[in-house]
């Protein structure tokens, strides 16, 4: 799109929700949702157009490995192009175990155990951003630093590192708060928070997928309010704007930001 002037509409979906529980949107890929109804532990695929969906078979968890810990899972939602399938990968924190699940199939199926690269509390963030045949994530200490970008790859289905910017994992870098993934014209995309200037966000592309170097600041911005979390969203279809969500505790905020000019206009 290239304007933010017609009003959004709301997606009719054939999945019924309750104001204190909605339906979560897990990921998206070539125009299919991944939908999550929590309360449920229930995963669907929805084709909006068709406003066809799927429920996805449950995944039986070992008992003892999961008895009276709470599932929270890291979720990512993507397209297999050497096989033609669609996968949802799910990675269940609390034990680090990992389950691919093929829409060929329609089953689930148990791989290799998540295992980060820190002794440290990690958290994982970015929604599994399906980038160059991959997910990922971004690897968080529990401070907040950023360690690197974990990625799983859906043809061999396997994880493997993908570098951060020198800019923002050397010991000096002001950028130590990583906000979510997203993926600009194809590229994976990241944002870091100047923790010495927090009213500013620097985001990042990676021109050539698994490339250290092909890292490329896009540029700065400074939200308003200040405490809003920024994401990128999408490049406008003539290519000189992009789409930014600003995220406060109450809402949410879009705005266009002119890569040429580098102003901003707020919705």
């Amino acid at each position: 799109m290239d304007s933010l002037d017609i009003a959004a509409q709301l997606l009719d979906h054939p999945l019924d929700s309750y104001p204190k529980n909605p339906i979560k949107v897990i990921g998206s890929c070539n125009g299919l949702l991944a939908l999550q109804r929590h309360w449920r532990n229930e995963v669907y695929l929805l084709n909006p157009s068709t406003k066809k969906h799927q429920l996805l078979p449950n995944i039986v968890f070992d008992s003892e490995s999961h008895y009276n810990i709470p599932v929270i899972s890291q979720f990512g939602f993507g397209y297999d192009a050497s096989t033609d399938d669609y996968k949802m990968v799910r990675i269940v924190m609390s034990t680090k175990q990992v389950f691919v699940y093929s829409l060929e199939t329609n089953s689930w199926k148990r791989v290799q155990d998540f295992s980060h690269h820190s002794s440290s509390t990690i958290r994982l963030r970015g929604g599994g951003a399906f980038a160059g045949g991959a997910l990922n994530w971004v690897e968080v200490k529990s401070d907040c630093c950023p360690l690197l970008i974990t990625a799983f790859d859906l043809k061999h289905e396997k994880f493997f590192a993908v570098p951060l910017p020198d800019e923002v994992t050397n010991e000096e870098s002001p950028f130590t708060y990583c906000n979510n993934l997203s993926v600009l014209g194809g590229c994976l995309s990241v944002t870091c928070r100047n923790m010495r200037n927090k009213g500013y966000y620097d985001t990042w592309v990676m021109k050539e997928y698994g490339i250290k170097e092909s890292w490329t600041k896009l540029f700065p911005f400074s939200p308003s309010p200040k405490e809003a979390y920024l994401k990128a969203i999408a490049y406008s279809e003539c290519g000189n704007k992009v789409l930014l969500r600003l995220e406060t505790p109450d809402v949410y905020h879009f705005c266009w930001y002119d890569l040429k000019e580098q102003t901003s206009h707020e919705f």
